[in-house]
């Protein structure tokens, strides 16, 4: 009897004690909506990576979504008096995006309405011509977003994504990142 009840409570322990009743379940968030991790093989995929990475805070997601030569764009209003444009690469934005993750516990990221989505592929004098998706080597999207962070802060506007394919053919990543957030 007391060999059965060890062989119970060790089954019981390798069950279940491998759980963390801390950690978010995969694929669920807030009203009822799914994140799914993808292969990037589209834009759109990467896009869906990329909430993925904010909701979940996966800072190691997100790094695999942005390009070497990855430059993110924003206009700071106040700078100068008037604003300007500023601008960091792919060191200072995942620094600041894994702080970010680090710093607030529960984000939500929702894609609203597509406003652009244009493909381009290479033509035969080395020119890009603008393409359906299949064939294409570099993408543009504009898309809307709302962004919460916590229950405070909420932000609101545009944003404008250039992608590019992959040469190993990996999948897409994000080469720029124009935010038109609106303040």
């Amino acid at each position: 009897m007391k060999q059965f009840f060890l062989f119970g409570m060790m089954l019981f322990s390798l069950t279940y004690g491998c759980a963390n009743p801390f950690a978010p379940k995969l694929g669920e968030v807030e009203k009822g909506t799914a994140a799914i991790l993808t292969e990037r093989l589209s834009p759109n995929e990467v896009l869906e990576n990329f909430r993925f990475a904010y909701i979940f805070g996966d800072s190691l997601v997100y790094s695999e979504l942005i390009d070497t030569a990855f430059l993110f764009l924003y206009f700071d209003p106040n700078v100068e008096g008037t604003g300007r444009f500023d601008s960091w690469g792919r060191d200072i934005e995942l620094r600041a995006t894994g702080g970010l993750f680090r710093a607030v516990r529960n984000i939500t990221l929702e894609w609203n309405s597509t406003i652009e989505e244009k493909y381009w592929s290479p033509s035969p004098d080395s020119v890009l011509a603008s393409v359906e998706f299949e064939g294409a080597i570099s993408a543009k999207i504009s898309k809307g977003f709302q962004l919460k962070l916590g229950s405070e802060i909420q932000l609101a506007g545009t944003a404008v994504f250039s992608f590019e394919k992959e040469n190993r053919g990996d999948g897409w990543r994000i080469v720029r990142w124009v935010d038109e957030s609106i303040f």
